[in-house]
C-alpha cells in the first residue's frame, strides 16, 4: 500500500488550531463547516476561512467538509469554495447522489474531493460514487446510527467492505475509515487502523493529534509479518520453497517486499514525527 492518508478534523471556529493540526504529521486537515460547530456559527467561519485560506500555507493538504446537499448551509459552502483557492479540497458530507458529486466536480474542477459516505443510499451508491471522487471516506458513526447498530466492527463490516470493493473496482484509491471516539486509549486508536487496514482501507480520520502515531502504527504491518517478510527476502529463491514452515513463491515473494517496505516507510515517518515533537516549542 502507498502511505496511510490520516485526515485530521478540526473546528472551522479555531482557526487557531489550523496550523498545529496541520504540524501533527497527518496527511490533511479537514476544516469541518458540518458536525462540529453549532449552525449559526458557520456564517461566521466562512468569513474566518476566506481571511486565513487566502493568506496562509499549511503543510500537507487543506480540506473543507462542506454540509450536506440538501441542508440550507450548503450553497454557502460551495460560495466559499469558490472563493478559494483551488488547493484547498472538500469533504461532502452525507455523500448519496452521484449528481450532487458531480455537480460540484463540475463547480469545482481539480480538487482534492472526499465522499464521506454515511448513510444506507450512499453505501448502496458507492461503486457509482466512488469513480466520481478523490477517495471515498466512512462516516460511521452516522451509518450506525442512521441503522440503528452497534459502533462496532461486526455491526459495520459489510458497509466497509463494500466501500473497500467499490473503490477498488472504480480504481479509486482506497477508502478512508471512519474515526475512533476514543483519544488517551492508543491501543483501541492502533488496533482500529489495524483493522481498517486489514480489511483494505488506506487511510482513516482522526478527531485528535494525538491519535496520529497510533494510527499509523496499526496501519504498518505487523512487526511479526515484517520479519517473516526479511526471512522470505534473504531466503533468495525464485522457485517454490518454504520458509519458516510455509510455502513461498514468486506472488508471496512479490508481497514480502511490499510488507518490508511499508513497515519501513511507515516507521521512518513515525520516527519523523517523534523527532518534531521533541524539539523545543
Amino acid at each position: 500500500m502507498s502511505d496511510p492518508f490520516l485526515a485530521l478534523f478540526v473546528p472551522a471556529t479555531r482557526p487557531e488550531r489550523f496550523y498545529k493540526a496541520a504540524a501533527s504529521g497527518a496527511d490533511a486537515i479537514v476544516i469541518d463547516l458540518e458536525d462540529a460547530i453549532a449552525a449559526h456559527e458557520r456564517a461566521s467561519a466562512r468569513r474566518t476561512l476566506r481571511a486565513v485560506l487566502r493568506t496562509q500555507a499549511f503543510p500537507g493538504e487543506v480540506i473543507i467538509r462542506m454540509n450536506g446537499p440538501r441542508t440550507a448551509d450548503h450553497d454557502e459552502d460551495v460560495r466559499l469554495l469558490l472563493d478559494l483557492p483551488s488547493w484547498v479540497g472538500l469533504m461532502l458530507a452525507k455523500t448519496e447522489q452521484c449528481d450532487d458529486v458531480s455537480r460540484l466536480t463540475d463547480l469545482l474542477p481539480g480538487r482534492l474531493t472526499i465522499g464521506l459516505v454515511e448513510t444506507v443510499t450512499g453505501i448502496v451508491n458507492a461503486r457509482y460514487l466512488a469513480p466520481l471522487c478523490t477517495r471515498v471516506a466512512f462516516g460511521s458513526i452516522d451509518y450506525a446510527n442512521s441503522i440503528g447498530a452497534a459502533h462496532s466492527a461486526r455491526a459495520l463490516l459489510a458497509a466497509r467492505s463494500e466501500l473497500v470493493f467499490a473503490s477498488a473496482l472504480s480504481g479509486a484509491a482506497g477508502p478512508l475509515d471512519g474515526v475512533t471516539t476514543s483519544i488517551a486509549d492508543e491501543s483501541e486508536i492502533e488496533s482500529d487502523a489495524f483493522a481498517a487496514r486489514e480489511l483494505g482501507f488506506t487511510g482513516k480520520l482522526l478527531i485528535h493529534p494525538k491519535q496520529v502515531v497510533p494510527a499509523l502504527r496499526g496501519m504498518a504491518p505487523a512487526a511479526t509479518d515484517f520479519a517473516h517478510a526479511c526471512a522470505v527476502i534473504a531466503a533468495g529463491h525464485d522457485s517454490a520453497h518454504g520458509v519458516d514452515g510455509k510455502m513461498v513463491d514468486a506472488p508471496v515473494i512479490e508481497a514480502a517486499k511490499r510488507i518490508a517496505e511499508d513497515y519501513d516507510r511507515i516507521h521512518r515517518r513515525i520516527d519523523a514525527i517523534a523527532r518534531r515533537s521533541a524539539l523545543p516549542s
